[in-house]
């Protein structure tokens, strides 16, 4: 009966952990942006190894769905991991080098999203000014929504299946990365655009 029992609670810890991954992003001086960026799913874990000697954190900044903390971690080779189980937008940052070393981890849920039915493109990206989204095909209804790297709402918009395009004025947006967000019924895709 323990035989049994030992195999079952084996078997049931092996069939959790299928299909989750693992993420790995090298934290120096200087990486932001998309190359501290990832969009993963739910139940994946992130890794990042420091590629440096100088002292760095991993800290979830205001507004992310979820909230960690590494310890102040000094040395090259250094790693800190975790495991992402709530789906949503997670801005993060050095605390130690806040300016320069910032990312965003998006979670989504396998099972809510299919893209080969919602896929977009955004083109020209990188722009300065007007971009534009555009859908393979239209849809009855949509909600477009575009986020700043500090997980701030800056769009909202409601799409009609009229059209397959979008048209926005990205002007007086500050220079960075944006995160552009589209849901239709049950299907949603995140991409990323950058303000030149």
């Amino acid at each position: 009966m323990k035989t049994k029992l030992l195999f079952f609670f084996l078997l049931f810890g092996v069939l959790l952990g299928y299909g989750k991954t693992e993420h790995f992003i090298t934290w120096q001086v200087g990486v932001n942006g998309p190359a501290a960026s990832l969009e993963i799913q739910v139940g994946d874990t992130v890794t990042w190894t420091w590629g440096d000697a100088i002292p760095h954190t991993v800290s979830s900044t205001a507004g992310s769905t979820e909230t960690f903390s590494s310890a102040t971690l000094t040395g090259a080779g250094q790693t800190y991991s975790r495991v992402f189980n709530v789906e949503g937008v997670n801005n993060y940052q050095c605390n130690v080098h806040p300016g320069s070393m910032f990312g965003t981890i998006i979670v989504t849920t396998l099972s809510t999203i299919d893209y080969s039915k919602l896929d977009f493109s955004i083109f020209p990206n990188p722009s300065s000014d007007k971009f534009t989204i555009e859908l393979p095909r239209t849809y009855n209804a949509m909600t477009m929504e575009v986020y700043n790297v500090l997980g701030k709402k800056i769009v909202e918009k409601q799409w009609s299946g009229l059209s397959n395009k979008l048209t926005l004025d990205a002007t007086s947006w500050s220079k960075g990365v944006y995160l552009v967000k589209l849901k239709s019924d049950n299907m949603v895709q995140t991409k990323k655009f950058i303000k030149q």
